[in-house]
């Protein structure tokens, strides 16, 4: 399993302020270069590839919001376990959606990529491909 995350729309760091924080954010401008949509966070391509829509996923903050009885969207259980060391999450989703949102004063794109690939790869079993550019320059 590869998930593709474009960093043309990943709604990430600062990129992150302009889209509030959720799966899927649309008509939220790139924070820099205006023109260009920040929609997704790493959560959101995720649920893309799970079979979560854009309308399942508009405005929705984590992947346990979308879940009901029947839903198609087929988030891997690990997403909601509790890490062994918890360090104060209490899911991996919660994880994964604070790593996506790190600040570039924090963090840099280069590390934060790392982190997520190694985590999807380490806890989702599923593998993470970064393409194209953030269309900021960065």
């Amino acid at each position: 399993m590869k998930v593709m995350i474009n960093r043309r729309t990943w709604n990430s760091g600062d990129r992150f302020e302009m889209g509030g924080g959720r799966l899927y954010a649309p008509g939220h401008a790139h924070w820099v270069a205006g023109d260009m949509p920040s929609n997704y966070c790493c959560l959101g391509f995720l649920g893309s590839f799970c079979g979560a829509t854009d309308d399942e996923m508009t405005d929705v903050g984590l992947p346990s919001e979308t879940i009901y009885p029947d839903s198609p969207i087929a988030w891997p259980d690990a997403l909601f376990e509790r890490p062994s060391q918890a360090g104060g999450f209490d899911s991996w989703e919660a994880v994964f959606a604070e790593l996506n949102d790190y600040s570039k004063t924090d963090i840099d794109d280069a590390t934060r990529e790392a982190w997520i690939a190694e985590g999807f790869k380490t806890v989702l079993g599923v593998k993470v491909e970064f393409v194209g550019d953030y269309g900021d320059g960065t």
